[in-house]
């Protein structure tokens, strides 16, 4: 009971729910049990623990460090230990809960998944670093050739206007992307406030209110989501047609994963809107356009991420005026 035989782990809630639904279609007619562990109801699940049977463990870190930290999931019968989007698990707003999972997978085999892979592997993972069997995309950090990529050079104060327009005049499926929790939950009262409902999702959010409005934008009751980069690792959006970054990430990595939500599987008549306020942006910005003459890779992707220094600067270089 609850000592699965696969475990997959992923940064998002929203991942892990649609990563639950691919499984289960995938396990039909078998005997296999799929079964879904994530935060918001960990300290219930403390309380009231549940024992069944599962092979399939789908979880993000914090959930599953805590449940198998407490004894209530096994992990010593593992033969798969499946980490996706591992380039989000191994930065360091995460690799301190993720090396709790990691000296409890036992000798089950480690398989790391990303769209973007960093360049180098932390130390919990060292003792398997020459075991590990390299298999790569030859379209590895590429840009998708086949989306329309919009840079638009403009000050803070005019991207709220430049959002409405473009809102207005597009009718499609729209994902908007902040960088900030704050930002987002400005930029979805600000919409409101001018007569278009959007969704919102972002870490701030409390659990029950966040499966709400994610439910929204996937039903289609609502054609925008407004979300942070939460929102930019994994998730399926088939229907998204228009990607808009409202702050432009400040790693390249990141704009890659947010362009990933919109043209799937080589979808055409897809966009990409950036908006660019500051230098650095503009630096970066510079490096994906050379990339997209040249038809290469772009450079220094696969840096290693350190989101907890990001949001320090963020907090340091903005104050209000810049969710606008």
């Amino acid at each position: 009971m609850n000592s699965p035989r696969a475990l997959i782990l992923v940064p998002g809630r929203e991942l892990a729910h649609q990563i639950a639904s691919v499984a289960e279609k995938l396990v039909g007619e078998t005997n296999l049990k799929v079964k879904v562990v994530v935060g918001g109801r960990t300290k219930r699940a403390m309380l009231n623990p549940e024992f069944s049977e599962v092979d399939i463990l789908i979880g993000t870190p914090g959930a599953l460090g805590k449940l198998t930290g407490v004894g209530i999931y096994k992990l010593n019968q593992l033969s798969y230990a499946v980490f996706d989007e591992a380039d989000t698990l191994i930065d360091d707003s995460f690799i301190e809960r993720l090396s709790s999972i990691v000296k409890r997978v036992g000798t089950s085999q480690i398989i790391l998944v990303s769209a973007t892979m960093p360049t180098n592997i932390p130390s919990i993972l060292q003792p398997y670093n020459n075991s590990f069997v390299n298999v790569t995309s030859p379209f590895l950090h590429r840009p998708l050739n086949h989306l329309t990529q919009q840079f638009l050079r403009l000050g803070r104060s005019i991207k709220p206007q430049q959002l409405l327009q473009i809102i207005k005049k597009n009718r499609d499926p729209l994902l908007i992307f902040t960088n900030r929790n704050e930002t987002c939950n400005w930029v979805s009262y600000f919409l409101k406030e001018n007569g278009v409902s959007a969704s919102r999702v972002n870490g701030d959010m409390n659990y029950e209110e966040r499966i709400v409005q994610w439910n929204e934008f996937q039903s289609q009751n609502n054609r925008i989501l407004v979300a942070t980069d939460l929102c930019s690792r994994g998730l399926h959006l088939p229907h998204v047609k228009h990607v808009v970054n409202y702050d432009f990430p400040l790693y390249v990595a990141d704009y890659l994963h947010r362009i990933g939500r919109t043209g799937r599987f080589g979808q055409e008549s897809c966009k990409v809107t950036n908006f660019v306020a500051g230098d650095e942006e503009v630096k970066i910005v510079q490096k994906i356009e050379l990339a997209i003459r040249r038809n290469e890779a772009i450079q220094n992707v696969d840096g290693n991420i350190t989101r907890i220094l990001q949001r320090k600067l963020l907090r340091k270089s903005t104050n209000e005026d810049s969710f606008m």
